[in-house]
């Protein structure tokens, strides 16, 4: 998997954002972008997009959710950052 390769859509321009914390997650806030990202399986084939947000304060990311790495909450609160910043994830 090459990060050169992947596929990034910018979703939306930056729009204020507010996650509330969670017992496993700390509190978002600040300008949030939605992207749909699409990469490469270790076969070499793309696998279809999936969401994930970047919340900025201060010119500098301070939160990511959602990419391969991240767990179920993260894709969850991609999903639902996207549908509130107005771009929803539809499959």
């Amino acid at each position: 998997m090459s990060p050169k390769e992947a596929v990034v859509e910018f979703r939306n321009e930056p729009k204020q954002l507010y996650q509330r914390g969670t017992p496993v997650r700390g509190e978002q806030y600040g300008w949030g972008v939605c992207v749909f990202i699409n990469d490469k399986n270790k076969e070499g084939a793309y696998d279809g997009f999936y969401p994930m947000t970047f919340v900025l304060r201060n010119e500098k990311i301070v939160a990511a959710n959602g990419g391969t790495d991240d767990n179920v909450i993260g894709a969850t609160y991609a999903r639902e950052q996207c549908e509130r910043m107005g771009s929803p994830f539809k499959k």
